[in-house]
């Protein structure tokens, strides 16, 4: 077992698995960041899988502004690596987990949640999901999953329907203040391109055929 820092010694810690092992199949980016020049690893393998730790804390909480930055960054992270590495044929995706540990422990005041965490969020439930990702047969990839004990869900960007004013002035959004943030329906926005797109299809429909929905970049 290599237990030195990720932070300073990672070329070291994947030179320890290769020796050990003979390749590199499976990293699981559970702190820090991934540099995508080790990658060459994961690709050798021909069945490689990294896996990105991110939290729910990306939506925001209070008084923990630069953890929640973090965390958003590394799901916007595994996005971009699941696309740059899908054609090399190693599967990217990201976990937010929710488990019983000593730091969520500390977190909570109320017994009653405390209670659910200790007996329906145990650590090993997360640890079962992320094996099942890492899983040479597995071809599930490519999404973030929020994993709570026996409970998993894919977690999305998404944007409500856009509107329209008539010109682009101050007061004709003054105007249309409560129309805009009137709930409408949702749509999955999973990258950059199928927001871009939509914005663009939006003002000019006759971009629906011009870019097609699987477009890896809408540049092109």
């Amino acid at each position: 077992m290599d237990t030195r820092d990720i932070v300073t010694h990672a070329p070291e810690l994947v030179q320890t698995a290769i020796d050990s092992f003979g390749r590199l199949d499976i990293v699981i980016n559970n702190a820090g960041i991934a540099r995508f020049g080790r990658m060459p690893h994961l690709i050798a393998s021909g069945t490689g899988r990294l896996i990105n730790i991110s939290s729910s804390a990306m939506l925001g909480v209070p008084m923990a502004s630069r953890y929640s930055a973090a965390k958003a960054a590394i799901w916007g992270l595994g996005n971009s690596f699941a696309m740059e590495a899908r054609e090399f044929g190693v599967q990217v995706s990201t976990v937010q987990p929710s488990a019983w540990t000593s730091m969520t422990e500390a977190a909570f005041d109320n017994p009653a949640v405390l209670k659910v965490l200790r007996e329906q969020l145990p650590p090993h439930a997360v640890s079962a999901f992320v094996t099942w990702l890492a899983h040479q047969d597995t071809t599930v990839y490519g999404e973030c999953f929020q994993v709570s004990g026996v409970s998993a869900g894919r977690t999305t960007f998404a944007a409500m329907e856009r509107i329209k004013i008539d010109e682009a002035t101050p007061e004709a959004w003054a105007a249309n203040a409560e129309n805009l943030m009137r709930d409408r329906a949702l749509t999955p926005l999973r990258n950059t391109d199928e927001s871009f797109r939509a914005e663009l299809v939006f003002l000019d429909p006759s971009m629906e055929s011009e870019i097609p929905l699987d477009a890896s970049s809408v540049a092109k």
